[in-house]
């Protein structure tokens, strides 16, 4: 086989996908393939099990942050089971160095690839991979409607709406918002959850309590400085992250001045990434499932090699945590056995 997919200058996957029917090619790739086998003298005996074991090429935009870590070691226990090869590449947004990537990759038995994240330029892989060698591509964090591209989605407006009213049910109304930048799908989103919750309550954000920045530790200590700039009397109650880290500089912030979490003020992250649990005090967030999702994201690979339909949008559900760092307003303090998910709806 690996001859034919020489000759026809393919994909041994396509190779495959093609001789087994597990799903169709395009008429200009079966004429090269049909050709590559009259050419060889192939000849194609089916088993049991016609899955090509191979490489599944994954990109991740930020290989150092905790999430896709986690999604990482999901995706790589999975296909581990399976006997493939995971093939981590940590995206740049430069285009020079994407397509320094894509052209190893052609040079690759690739069986499958997965996206994290919707920063990266898709339009290079589907036309390069999907459209062309009818290579599986599944995405993670990022939705599409085209080509029945399978997705694996966290609705973060409605997870953030949750984050938001636990909080105003702790009779927080001064809630500041530390974002990512809001050019990001995802961060439209969690602050519209945001803003639902509170217009519900009848409250609107305080501008002032609105700050923006790239979702790090740093960031999330910087803008909480500005925000403890603010007089004693205007200062928020409570502070909501984009991620986990953000809150975990904010954590850093707060003490700094001399503030205390959570009597003075409560930190929500968003990730529960495992620095969430071992933090001080331990931080209440949004468990995002970050290992399931690599886990899903391999599986569908799989199931794409060998059937023609595979589910287009898949929405994981996304439980509150609470732990040491929220308490009402007017308690300041935590019960030890409130760690716990938050079966509340949002």
């Amino acid at each position: 086989m690996q001859a034919v997919a020489a000759c026809a200058g393919v994909s041994l996957s396509t190779v495959s996908r093609y001789l087994t029917k597990s799903s169709q090619v395009s008429d200009d790739l079966r004429t090269k393939i049909e050709a590559a086998v009259a050419r060889t003298g192939y000849k194609y005996e089916r088993s049991i099990n016609p899955i090509v074991h191979g490489i599944i090429a994954m990109f991740v935009p930020d290989i150092l942050n905790p999430v896709y870590m986690e999604i990482t070691k999901g995706a790589q226990d999975e296909a581990d089971n399976f006997d493939d090869s995971l093939f981590v590449i940590n995206a740049s947004e430069n285009p020079k160095q994407q397509q320094n990537v894509l052209r190893c990759l052609n040079k690759k038995e690739i069986v499958g690839i997965i996206v994290c994240g919707w920063r990266l330029p898709l339009s290079s892989i589907i036309s390069d991979f999907k459209e062309r060698n009818n290579i599986p591509l599944v995405l993670i964090g990022r939705r599409v409607e085209q080509g029945r591209i399978p997705c694996i989605l966290v609705d973060h407006e409605k997870a953030m709406h949750q984050a938001a009213r636990y909080l105003l049910e702790l009779n927080h109304r001064k809630i500041a918002y530390l974002s990512a930048p809001t050019s990001w799908d995802t961060s439209r989103a969690k602050l519209s959850g945001l803003k639902n919750a509170m217009n519900q309550y009848g409250f609107e954000p305080r501008p002032e309590f609105l700050a923006e920045g790239l979702p790090t530790i740093e960031s999330g200590f910087q803008l909480a400085n500005q925000l403890l700039q603010l007089p004693p009397k205007d200062l928020p109650t409570a502070i909501i992250a984009h991620n986990d880290l953000m809150a975990l500089g904010a954590i850093h912030s707060i003490r700094g001045r001399g503030l205390s979490i959570p009597k003075d003020i409560s930190v929500m992250g968003y990730d529960d990434i495992a620095m969430a649990t071992h933090s001080n005090p331990s931080l209440s967030t949004i468990a995002i499932p970050k290992y399931r999702m690599g886990q899903i994201a391999v599986d569908m690979v799989r199931k794409a090699r060998v059937a023609d339909e595979v589910s287009s949008f898949t929405f994981l559900e996304c439980p509150l945590v609470i732990r040491e760092s929220t308490a009402p307003v007017s308690l300041g303090i935590v019960s030890m056995n409130n760690t716990r998910p938050h079966t509340g709806g949002a």
